[in-house]
């Protein structure tokens, strides 16, 4: 049996536009299991961005729980939410989200130093990384 690692239970999200209330998502129940390849596909406005800064931690649903394996990450602090990001969540923003001041290096290399990894362990690879593209 494949081990869970997202869950999102009767999660719906409603954004204030005004006066107005704009409901992005409306009671989604999903699970995400290890080795999983999943695609949301939608046109504009239909919730795939709001579904995916929920299942990342960015956001918090008007309603409904999303958990990490057993953990809600409501339970979780800014600190606990930014280290699931960094240490189980990708994302590949629409607009680049670099680091102007810093090198093509420098931008590889920041996120492995915040999870605490020393550059002289990690060099090797984010050469690799470069060499890649």
């Amino acid at each position: 049996m494949n081990e869970t690692l997202i869950t999102l239970e009767r999660v719906s999200k409603v954004y204030q536009v005004g006066e107005e209330n704009f409901t992005a998502l409306n009671d989604v129940s999903l699970k995400v299991e290890k080795g999983a390849f999943m695609s949301f596909v939608g046109p504009s406005g239909s919730g795939k961005t709001t579904l995916l800064n929920l299942i990342g931690g960015l956001d918090r649903p008007t309603t409904g729980k999303v958990f990490f394996k057993v953990a809600s990450l409501e339970s979780m602090s800014r600190e606990q939410l930014a280290a699931y990001r960094r240490e189980n969540i990708g994302f590949i923003f629409q607009t680049y989200n670099l680091l102007p001041v810093y090198s093509v290096y420098e931008n590889i290399l920041f996120p492995l130093l915040l999870n605490g990894l020393k550059e002289s362990h990690v060099r090797e690879r984010v050469e690799s990384m470069i060499a890649k593209v």
